[in-house]
């Protein structure tokens, strides 16, 4: 269905308006148009449109506002912007009212009522509305002091609004993983220069494993820049085994420059150490718990 409110056909000559008129007709009926008689003038030299007059002398205020107007009573008193204003205030934890008004002849005389009613709920039905404050998308992961704000904003309060909206904020995974970390027990981050294929190997066991053909270790190399994986299943963890397994992959990719291991005493040794000097490597030793 289709409504239209007004339109107009007119021009500066009888014949080509009734030219313009006919077409309009015959548009309506092409769409099966509806239109309502009694609201129909045709041939008129003055009409009303959208609340102005449009006749040959051009566009005029309607003479029926006008009247409305010019037929309201006159003022009979001012605002006395001189005199003090006043602000009444009755304020609670549940419920926010004031009225602010001026007094005449030592009577005060309400200009104005302003309240809000904060609706009080559980502390359970709490938990969805700070949801909804903290979480949602439009909530914005703000601390507890803003959240708490945008429930109040919100017309809600409980006894333990405050207290539920820190908590709230400091159990939220998002905001712990992107917030504001501390820096004060902070460790010295060791860049690692070399991004060539093959220039950085890190190297660790895994096990001791359920043992399989007397092996009970896999010893694992990863390269750091191609992720190239090296693995193989040992018998012991121990210094030995681990210069057998790097000089296997020294004469198939060559020399590294660092080799990154952990503390343990199968990486850490004079034997190894001795190796690695011979064939120019760094061995740098990660941070325990932090590889």
């Amino acid at each position: 269905d289709l409504f239209m409110d007004d339109f107009f056909v007119f021009d500066s000559s009888f014949e080509v308006c009734l030219d313009n008129l006919n077409t309009v007709l015959k548009r309506c009926v092409e769409t099966n148009l509806v239109l309502n008689w009694e609201k129909c003038h045709f041939m008129v030299k003055e009409g009303i449109v959208l609340g102005h007059k449009v006749s040959q002398k051009g566009i005029e205020v309607d003479p029926a506002k006008i009247d409305i107007i010019s037929k309201l009573p006159p003022p009979i008193n001012t605002p006395g912007w001189k005199l003090d204003f006043e602000l009444m205030c009755d304020a609670s934890d549940y419920v926010i009212g004031a009225a602010l008004g001026q007094r005449k002849d030592k009577i005060f005389h309400v200009i104005h009522y302003a309240s809000l009613f904060r609706r009080s709920i559980t502390s359970n039905k709490g938990r969805n509305i700070l949801w909804h404050c903290h979480n949602s998308p439009y909530g914005g992961h703000y601390n507890g002091e803003r959240t708490t704000a945008k429930v109040l904003q919100s017309e809600f309060y409980w006894q333990t609004l405050f207290k539920d909206a820190y908590e709230h904020c400091k159990s939220c995974d998002k905001c712990q993983r992107t917030g504001t970390i501390s820096k004060r027990h902070e460790l010295p981050l060791q860049n690692i220069l070399e991004v060539e294929v093959f220039d950085c190997w890190g190297i660790d066991f895994i096990g001791p494993l359920q043992s399989s053909f007397g092996n009970e270790y896999i010893l694992v190399a990863v390269d750091y820049v191609s992720k190239w994986v090296e693995a193989s299943a040992v018998q012991k963890a121990d210094a030995r085994t681990v210069i057998k397994f790097l000089k296997n992959i020294f004469c198939r990719f060559g020399s590294p420059r660092v080799l990154i291991s952990d503390g343990g005493s199968h990486f850490c040794n004079a034997q190894l150490q001795k190796v690695l000097e011979h064939y120019n490597v760094r061995h740098k030793v990660a941070t325990p718990y932090h590889p």
